[in-house]
């Protein structure tokens, strides 16, 4: 009985520790700012039967910040449609920095550019793979966006250039002015 005993205790003051812990990290005591989840419907989703609500929960005994999801998914198409739910959590904390902050460069991979008559839409052109290596010194630019709000288009002495730039033919190169990034430029984000 005592071996019986010892090895309740035992049981108990191990997962103690993870069902408290569990608990206060899955409450929901403080409701979520708004705009906070976001929904996102594709072209081909049929909103009137892929949809998305979002109800915040006021029962006492759930929390405040506890949330209600109701959702229709309806996919008769084979090019398909979809609604998703998400979160974007800005990586400055809340109420600092802005998500576009920083260097950014682009995606070394087919359709990094895009040009269409909608966003992400490349009907009318978009860069291949081969156009990665081809233009391998124009995927290696960086654009920086200071804190400050100044914005510089950083080329390393190289960039791709096109005729209407004074070249006989497109080619990597040496950035012509103006386009080779010395225009002061400064950016804001709403």
């Amino acid at each position: 009985m005592k071996k019986r005993n010892y090895l309740i205790q035992k049981i108990a003051f191990v997962l103690l520790p993870i069902f408290i812990l569990g608990q206060s990290i899955n409450n929901f005591d403080v409701e979520a700012e708004p705009g906070y989840w976001g929904v996102e419907n594709s072209d081909n989703a049929d909103p009137a039967l892929s949809n998305t609500t979002l109800t915040t929960v006021t029962d006492a005994l759930e929390g405040a910040g506890a949330l209600q999801i109701e959702y229709s998914v309806h996919n008769s198409e084979s090019w398909g449609g979809y609604t998703k739910l998400f979160h974007y959590a800005n990586p400055f904390g809340e109420g600092t920095g802005s998500p576009v902050e920083g260097t950014w460069i682009l995606a070394p991979e087919a359709g990094a550019l895009q040009v269409g008559p909608a966003a992400n839409n490349g009907e009318w052109w978009s860069n291949t793979e081969e156009d990665v290596t081809t233009r391998a010194c124009f995927f290696d630019d960086h654009y920086v966006f200071n804190v400050d709000g100044s914005f510089q288009n950083v080329m390393d002495g190289e960039t791709w250039l096109e005729t209407w730039q004074g070249v006989e033919s497109e080619q990597c190169g040496a950035p012509v002015a103006p386009h080779d990034g010395s225009n002061a430029a400064t950016w804001e984000y709403d």
